[in-house]
């Protein structure tokens, strides 16, 4: 009985001994510095951020803008002796101002930069800092202030890291996501949540708006940096937060990179994004108005109206038509699909899968259908201040159209904008330039403008 009891004792000690050698040996590996064995299995985003890190560029720019001089009144485009009889240095004060934000590197080679627009709007001045301490001078090369989209270019600037773009297509509630950008001009910093939502609409932040919703913390200054996932690749463009009082509440919005890529391929090509729409008037069909209406399909939408003279309507879609998918893409609400019209590849057909009368049909627009004109130097009139127009022809009529306004110009104070088609003045039809110049040429005239913009007709008044 001694014998077992002795030959347990010694089991034991040996037992003991063996983890007493174990625990010994790893305190040694833990002070080795050159043994990464202690830390191999402790989670870390330090690699993914490595990677992506040196693409992500602090923005620290000046700008001026001219301002109303009453407190929070706005000029009245409707009232004409508030616009026409005024003196700009009486009515308006010249501000200067500073603008902070991100911006990230998606073409190494020739230097471009792609941030919001917001960040750089109404700026002269434009200084661009790379992680690793180098200050670049920028120019713009173009911005679209409908998606908030702007790019820039570093000048003389090498050894650039571009970032990997990511197929936004495929990105799903619950992955993962990392915001890299410059709040408050502290440089870069990084944030880490998931993505809480995917084509969030609806927000009036933009005018086209398919964003990546994240509780990755954004802040003032974030503007223009990176939503990136868990292989360093660029999933968003941050741009807004949702937040009453400018902190950060865990609601923060992205640009999705498919519609950063294709915008800024295009700004890159035409200094501008080639606007385009389709012209239709909708609604979303859900399970309700599906039922409603006896249809076959749950999602889609509804052609309620098609515009005259559109491209929707050059194509041959109709009323009571139902758009089902885009490009293979399930259409799930208006806004993403009026998102994916404006940011499809410039040079890709467009196919559209419509159902008819309980019948699929197949659409393919093309670059050349959302041209219904082409504007040359003849056709451009250039008598009032700040203002470019064209005369087009849509159907053999002639249709004066606005093509450019320049920004706090005559013009875009009276209240014209791009796109604008003049359909009357002073009650008077107008289709050509002789009978514009009749207006534009008299002295101390105040001529009323009946324009249309959009699916709206409104009046605006000038003073030759």
């Amino acid at each position: 009985m001694i014998k077992i009891f002795n030959n347990i004792k010694s089991y034991i000690l040996s037992i003991f001994l063996f983890f007493l050698i174990v625990l010994f040996n790893f305190s040694i590996c833990c002070e080795n510095k050159k043994n990464d064995i202690c830390n191999e299995h402790i989670p870390s985003l330090s690699k993914i951020i490595d990677k992506a890190m040196p693409s992500i560029v602090s923005i620290d720019a000046e700008g001026s803008k001219y301002f109303h001089k009453k407190k929070n009144k706005k000029v009245n485009n409707y009232n004409f002796n508030n616009i026409y009889n005024y003196n700009i240095n009486e009515k308006f004060e010249k501000k200067y101002f500073s603008s902070l934000g991100s911006g990230v590197i998606i073409d190494s080679k020739n230097g471009y930069v792609v941030t919001n627009s917001h960040v750089i709007k109404d700026t002269y001045n434009i200084e661009v800092k790379l992680n690793d301490g180098r200050i670049f001078n920028s120019e713009v090369v173009g911005m679209d202030n409908n998606s908030d989209i702007a790019l820039i270019k570093l000048k003389k600037a090498k050894n650039l890291v571009a970032i990997k773009f990511f197929d936004s297509d495929k990105v799903k509630v619950g992955d993962y996501s990392i915001a890299i950008g410059n709040p408050y001009g502290l440089g870069n910093t990084v944030t880490y949540g998931i993505v809480s939502a995917v084509g969030r609409n609806g927000l009036n932040i933009e005018n086209y708006e398919n964003f990546i919703q994240t509780d990755a913390s954004i802040n003032k200054g974030s503007s223009g940096g990176a939503l990136i996932n868990l292989k360093g690749e660029l999933i968003g463009l941050n741009t807004a937060i949702l937040s009453p009082k400018e902190g950060n509440i865990g609601i923060g919005f992205s640009i999705p990179s498919n519609m950063v890529k294709n915008l800024t391929e295009q700004i890159e090509k035409y200094g501008k994004v080639q606007k385009r729409e389709l012209g239709i008037i909708g609604i979303e069909i859900d399970e309700e108005i599906s039922k409603s209406m006896h249809l076959k399909v749950n999602k889609g939408i509804f052609i309620s109206k098609v515009i005259p003279y559109s491209v929707a309507e050059k194509v041959g879609i109709n009323i009571g038509d139902i758009i089902i998918s885009i490009n293979n893409k399930l259409v799930k609400n208006f806004f993403s699909f009026k998102s994916d019209i404006y940011s499809f590849p410039i040079d890709k057909k467009i196919e559209l899968k419509l159902i008819r009368n309980g019948k699929t049909k197949i659409f393919f627009i093309e670059k050349k259908d959302f041209k219904l004109f082409n504007v040359n130097s003849k056709n451009i009139y250039r008598k009032i201040p700040g203002l470019l127009i064209s005369m087009i022809k849509i159907n053999g009529n002639n249709i004066i159209k606005v093509k450019y306004v320049k920004l706090n110009s005559y013009a875009y104070k009276a209240g014209f904008r791009n796109n604008d088609v003049i359909l009357n003045i002073n009650n008077i039809h107008v289709n050509n330039f002789s009978k514009l110049d009749n207006f534009v040429s008299k002295k101390k005239m105040i001529s009323s403008f009946y324009i249309k913009r959009g699916n709206n007709n409104i009046y605006l008044f000038m003073q030759s």
